[in-house]
Parts: C-alpha cells; sequence; structure tokens
C-alpha cells in the first residue's frame, strides 16, 4: 500500500510539472523585423509592420534601443526605419526589450 500512494504521488508531481512546462512554453521572447509605420513617444509605443501584420511595441525603462553601432531612445527611431525588435507577448500588449535600427 505504501509502494502505491509513493508512485501516485510521484505521478502527481510529474503530471504538475509538466502542466507548468506547457504553460511557459507559449510566453517567451518573440521577434519581428519589419518597416516603423507609427511613433508615439508621449505613449512609449513603436509600430512594426511585416508584410500584412502590424505589432504595437510598448516600450518600459529596461527596453535598449540601437542604431548602427550607437545607442539611443524612443525618439531616435522615425517612420520608415527599419527594425528588428525583440519583445515578450503578454495580456493586451507586446513590451519591447530591444530594438534594432537597421536601416534609416
Amino acid at each position: 500500500m505504501k509502494k502505491f500512494v509513493m508512485t501516485l504521488l510521484a505521478m502527481i508531481l510529474v503530471a504538475g510539472v509538466s502542466v507548468n512546462a506547457s504553460e511557459k512554453s507559449g510566453s517567451g521572447v518573440k521577434q519581428i523585423t519589419g518597416s516603423v509605420v507609427a511613433v508615439n513617444p508621449a505613449d512609449n509605443t513603436v509600430t512594426v509592420k511585416k508584410k500584412d501584420r502590424e505589432i504595437l511595441l510598448v516600450f518600459d525603462a529596461k527596453t535598449k534601443v540601437a542604431q548602427c553601432s550607437d545607442n539611443g531612445s524612443i525618439g531616435s527611431i522615425k517612420v520608415g526605419d527599419k527594425v528588428t525588435a525583440s519583445y515578450n507577448e503578454g495580456e493586451g500588449s507586446n513590451t519591447a526589450k530591444s530594438i534594432t535600427v537597421t536601416e534609416k
């Protein structure tokens, strides 16, 4: 009986770890490369378009901006710039981790 209970507890533990891992796998860092179609420094947002898809990126204090080899800020990004951005997809918003201007 004791062996059965221990086996059952081990199975429950493994099942719990598997569920937790699958929940986290959907949330990760995503990346987009495209053209900037809107910049709103007042709201700390930049919209990047790739083909028929637009992603609104929200900047926070941790977001890094790079232009060629220089560091910049949201104010240095202009409509029409070609960028590569990495971001965390969240409920209702995408928080930019970094954005690199590849072409002016």
